[in-house]
């Protein structure tokens, strides 16, 4: 199956060594997204880039992070968001030995087809835990 990919994001930023958070704003289409990542001044041997962070900043908390995602260098990698991480922001926590990060982000509109397949295994799994129980 081919999905239509649109890049939403793209960025290269000099960091030498500074590992803090990179806000990423996302005009997201779907809730697929695949994360690049890469590095021109990194050793080979390397494969950590850092952690994609879902957040929200709360007026009476402050920000309130979800789970955060690896991101390997020079990789791709997909990621199904969730519905609160769909509905909030991102920031980009690259590892501290980095000197430079290039970030890119694609998302797809066609995340449907795939959410089919996923509400088939949730359904089967749903028979199956009623049938532990019984």
């Amino acid at each position: 199956m081919k999905l239509n990919w649109s890049l939403i994001h793209s960025s290269h930023k000099n960091i030498n060594g500074n590992s803090s958070e990179i806000s990423i704003t996302l005009t997201l289409t779907g809730k697929y997204i695949i994360v690049f990542t890469d590095s021109l001044g990194a050793n080979p041997a390397w494969y950590k880039a850092g952690y994609l962070l879902p957040f929200f900043d709360d007026s009476s908390i402050g920000r309130v992070y979800g789970k955060s995602r690896f991101c390997g260098l020079r990789r791709y990698t997909f990621m199904k968001l969730t519905d609160w991480e769909f509905l909030n922001n991102f920031a980009f926590k690259p590892v501290p030995w980095l000197v430079d990060i290039q970030i890119k982000i694609w998302s797809t509109a066609d995340y449907a087809l795939y959410d089919q397949q996923d509400r088939v295994e949730d359904r089967v799994n749903e028979v199956y835990n009623f049938l532990q129980d019984k």
